[in-house]
């Protein structure tokens, strides 16, 4: 092989390692956004409290139009932005964009601030978090930008999730929390990448499949994990033989559910 040759194909490798982690930094944010608006039905919602969603829906108590994201994407977006205007994380800066989103819906899907929660917004407006009000998600889920943004500096990745988290929120645990979160995102240096967004793929390639004979079934997968979530079962059944009266339903449910099994957390519970 000549050195022509050897450069060619050096050049090759390094455009494609470039187009997987433009690949993966897009999918970073465009699974936030589609996580977010598949969500809307079911926003604020209590297990087994609203119908089953299988699409974008919309609609919720933002009243989102189909495939609209809301604030925690937003937040994510405005993060992002601001590293790549500023070249490095600057909290001033994140905080001068949410504000303006907050303000104006700059970054929104609908042109609006929707779902940002009283602890953000106390914080946006007071310049500091609130220690009366509890801390949101918010911190873990704009982790996204820090993670790619830093790849190969994992200190400063961590010390740049520490200082934006600190913007809306107050407890040192929420700090760490986002810290671990962004770490769980990084590629390992070597070994097997659970979190890389491929892995799911043969899955989906399967369910699509002309050999696909399953339906009515939910999967989880994680990693080079599969499995199948066995959803409800009938329990313990009380059998009065008679309709039963308002007043004793509170001490049959006490007891059927302490006879019951502990539920199992699906991924990410």
């Amino acid at each position: 092989m000549n050195d022509g040759a050897a450069d060619t194909d050096l050049e090759r490798d390094a455009l494609a390692r470039v187009a997987r982690l433009r690949s993966r930094f897009r999918g970073a944010l465009l699974g936030l956004a589609v996580g977010e608006a598949v969500a809307a039905p079911a926003l604020y919602g209590r297990p087994g409290g609203f119908a089953p969603v299988r699409d974008l829906l919309g609609g919720g108590p933002l009243d989102l139009p189909r495939g609209a994201w809301a604030a925690h994407t937003a937040l994510a977006l405005a993060s992002a932005h601001s590293l790549l205007a500023t070249g490095r994380s600057d909290p001033e800066d994140q905080r001068a964009r949410w504000r303006r989103w907050q303000q104006h819906g700059e970054g929104s899907a609908t042109g609006e601030c929707l779902g940002i929660s009283a602890s953000v917004a106390r914080a946006l407006v007071a310049d500091r978090p609130d220690p009366a009000l509890a801390d949101g998600a918010d911190a873990l889920t704009r982790v996204a930008p820090f993670a790619l943004r830093y790849l190969g500096d994992p200190d400063a990745m961590r010390q740049a999730v520490r200082a934006s988290a600190a913007i809306t929120s107050h407890r040192p645990e929420t700090a760490d929390a986002a810290s671990a979160f962004a770490d769980m995102m990084r590629k390992p240096e070597s070994g097997f990448d659970t979190m890389d967004p491929a892995n799911v793929s043969p899955l989906v390639v399967w369910l699509a499949s002309p050999s696909c004979d399953v339906t009515g079934r939910m999967f989880e997968i994680a990693g080079g994990q599969l499995s199948v979530a066995t959803g409800w079962q009938h329990g313990t059944v009380f059998d009065k033989g008679d309709r039963l009266d308002p007043a004793e339903v509170g001490a049959l449910v006490a007891d059927l559910v302490r006879e019951a099994p502990e539920p199992t957390p699906v991924y990410g519970a």
